[in-house]
């Protein structure tokens, strides 16, 4: 799926914490379901955070969303 405009990027202040805090592994096609991306994020003490990832049909169609309603409030 590709977004024709271009969002925000994350915080870098998360980006360093996520990075520098937990080991990422990315799930792709969770359960064999197209695009159901998953990211886990595991921490030296062992917490695990399961997260949408970024390429998750459901963050990109929020995002495609987001361009729509931008696009229509410039005209």
């Amino acid at each position: 799926m590709e977004v024709s405009c271009s969002i925000a990027d994350k915080p870098q202040t998360f980006d360093y914490f996520t990075e520098r805090y937990y080991h990422q592994y990315v799930v792709r096609n969770c359960k064999g379901v197209e695009d159901n991306n998953c990211r886990l994020l595991v921490h030296s003490n062992g917490l695990c955070v399961l997260c949408l990832d970024g390429s998750h049909a459901a963050i990109q169609s929020h995002r495609k969303g987001l361009c729509t309603d931008e696009e229509l409030d410039a005209s």
